[in-house]
């Protein structure tokens, strides 16, 4: 019995030489194995206690036995065994190579980060239909689709909404179409540097109760990811455009050369809402008073569950030359039902 005691005891000592430590600032430690760092929490195995998450403000210091990924804030990247250091910080063991370096532990980003996920296609498709019968019979649905696929050099996003409307005479049977519209976006990112990115877009619209045959924006420039996070994200283009528009009820096409001004922004408002809203300016370089053309919108959607989510878009253009006989602004509005992919 006491031969097994024995052997327990040496076990258990050899396992906690073994072991990280996790030093705190109320003066206790943590003997396990620090798995990762990041959002401001520490991870770490421990044998008694098993897996403890603590938040990064309480950590004192730690030291680790083996080598450790850790990612500085200032982009720059370790991978060294750490030693206990002052308050607040530690220290990486020297090698032959590397001599030690103290670091602040709050300059730490993260440590042993999961690897990052392949990049693919992410987006979401979404519908909506509403039938009226009675004293008016009408039925109504839209269709929209989102893709994007973001690399750490690129990004490619691609967009199409489609609504139509039929309404039918009481009197006379007839059915008449009072709306049907497409507007079709993609755009193609080239990151320069982590902010800084070139960009091309092109975008195909038609609205038949508008009298637009087709309207076709081709343009490029510049453009900078101010923020991107899960939780926001916000960047603005600045570039040139080419606008060909074709109306029904004119004999002739137009085509004209613009600046292009935009910006993406969209906010994870709660938990299950989020805000989105972007704006594409497109001033004429012949004459900035008379043409123009603005497209707007704006986007709350709700998610229900993790893959499906409703939501309420409003779309606004502003076309300072029109089609004869046609307003200048253009409002529509899509509730729809969708699902994440």
């Amino acid at each position: 019995m006491k031969k097994l005691l024995t052997i327990a005891a040496l076990a258990l000592f050899a396992a906690s030489v073994n072991a990280d430590v996790v030093y705190l600032t109320n003066g206790d430690k943590i003997s396990g194995k620090v798995q990762t760092v990041g959002g401001g929490k520490m991870k770490i195995a421990s044998e008694l206690a098993g897996d403890i998450e603590i938040a990064l403000e309480n950590v004192s210091s730690f030291e680790t036995k083996e080598p450790v990924e850790m990612h500085l804030k200032d982009g720059s990247t370790l991978n060294q065994p750490v030693e206990k250091g002052s308050e607040g910080c530690i220290q990486t063991k020297e090698t032959e190579l590397l001599k030690p370096q103290k670091l602040k532990i709050d300059s730490i980003s993260s440590v042993n980060p999961p690897a990052p996920e392949k990049p693919r296609w992410k987006g979401s498709i979404s519908g909506g239909v509403s039938v009226s019968s009675g004293n008016t019979d009408k039925t109504d649905y839209n269709l929209s689709a989102y893709m994007q696929k973001r690399t750490e050099q690129d990004r490619i996003t691609l967009s199409a909404d489609y609504a139509q409307s039929e309404q039918t005479n009481d009197d006379t049977g007839e059915e008449r179409t009072t709306e049907e519209w497409w507007k079709t976006r993609a755009k193609f990112d080239y990151f320069l540097s982590k902010k800084l990115y070139a960009f091309i877009d092109g975008r195909y619209e038609t609205d038949k109760i508008a009298d637009l045959d087709r309207r076709v924006l081709i343009g490029g420039g510049l453009g900078y990811q101010w923020i991107e996070s899960a939780a926001m994200n916000f960047s603005t283009d600045l570039g040139v455009a080419s606008r060909y528009e074709k109306y029904d009820n004119e004999p002739d096409s137009s085509t004209e050369l613009s600046g292009q001004a935009s910006y993406h922004f969209d906010k994870q408002m709660m938990d299950n809402l989020m805000f989105i809203h972007e704006l594409t300016f497109y001033p004429s370089f012949e004459s900035l008073s008379d043409e123009y053309y603005v497209s707007t919108f704006a986007e709350l959607k709700y998610q229900m569950t993790d893959a499906i989510f409703a939501s309420f878009k409003s779309i606004l253009d502003y076309d300072k030359s029109p089609a004869a006989g046609t307003e200048s602004t253009d409002k529509k509005y899509m509730f729809s039902i969708g699902v994440d992919f």
